[in-house]
């Protein structure tokens, strides 16, 4: 049968998700978490900032390809900068001779770039030279850290945030207050932590607050790794109390992060002797944005 293959940008909609769940079953398993309803609405409809979209490849009526972009807020200085990370990229088994991820990308890199939107991505060593072929502006591989933790002896009080109201407490002068450092980072509001963590289908996230005399001073984001550790995941707080309120944690925590002297964790993390790095990119297009602004941009943006 002669192929009629097509590429299009689409948003998402319930009505792609027979054709998307075609796709996912050549990869996924009938009980996989990501073909769910629960989760298929959650990821791609339920963002508070608007729902995915979906760079495809079609032959005729069939789903051959997808690159998903979810919508972000990047802060960055002054500017409240669209952004979109990409993520489930995947391509049909009978279809890899085709050159579908590279043209995909492409039309990706068209369509966002036009509109000044950036592109974040943290690809697989599989997907790493597509993306480079493109010229994603790659920075500072993200490398494991272990925190060192104070603990019960950090001077600060800590408990676990679990639904909407709690966040809700936290007073939207402190919100503004963790938005105004000068380096890029997520754009955090109750609603998109809400959805992005507290509503989450398939992980278990801890949302701690972190409290000094009796004022909320940040939040501390994370999820369970291996064993008894636990790995950060962002941190909301003025830059300069970062380092002191993720080692306010009673957790054994890891994280992800650029080996940076700008980090604002240095000084709290210990280097763990492992060779395991991710590549990570912020493409802007058009702004000269340094590795150092982007410090603040890692496991926030992607782990999903």
């Amino acid at each position: 049968m002669p192929e009629d293959i097509f590429f299009e940008v689409c948003e998402a909609n319930s009505s792609i998700f027979e054709s998307l769940n075609e796709l996912f079953a050549t990869y996924y398993s009938s009980t996989h978490p990501v073909r769910t309803p629960e989760f298929l609405n959650w990821f791609y409809l339920e963002n508070p900032l608007g729902p995915a979209k979906f760079v495809t490849a079609k032959d005729g009526s069939l789903w051959i390809g997808i690159v998903v972009l979810i919508p972000l807020i990047i802060k960055n200085g002054s500017n409240n900068q669209k952004a979109y990370f990409a993520v489930n990229v995947l391509t049909h088994p009978s279809y890899r001779t085709k050159n579908l991820f590279v043209k995909m990308i492409t039309l990706a890199k068209d369509t966002l770039s036009q509109e000044s939107v950036w592109l974040i991505g943290h690809p697989n060593s599989n997907a790493l030279p597509g993306w480079k072929r493109k010229k994603m502006e790659f920075r500072a591989n993200l490398e494991l850290f272990y925190i060192r933790s104070r603990g019960l002896f950090s001077g600060y009080k800590c408990r676990e945030l679990s639904n909407m109201s709690d966040l809700e407490e936290i007073g939207i002068e402190t919100w503004l207050s963790w938005n105004k450092n000068q380096n890029c980072q997520v754009l955090y509001s109750p609603d998109f932590i809400s959805w992005k963590f507290l509503q989450a289908p398939h992980k278990n996230y801890k949302i701690i607050r972190v409290d000094k005399d009796k004022e909320c001073v940040g939040l501390v984001i994370y999820r369970k790794f291996k064993g008894p550790f636990n790995i950060l995941i962002d941190c909301l707080s003025a830059e300069k109390d970062k380092k002191n309120i993720v080692r306010a944690s009673p957790f054994p925590t890891i994280t992800m992060q650029p080996n940076l002297v700008s980090n604002p964790y240095r000084g709290s993390l210990i280097k763990l002797p492992f060779e395991k790095t991710i590549p990570f990119f912020v493409t802007t297009w058009e702004e000269d944005v340094s590795n150092d602004a982007m410090r603040s941009i890692s496991l926030s943006a992607s782990d999903f």
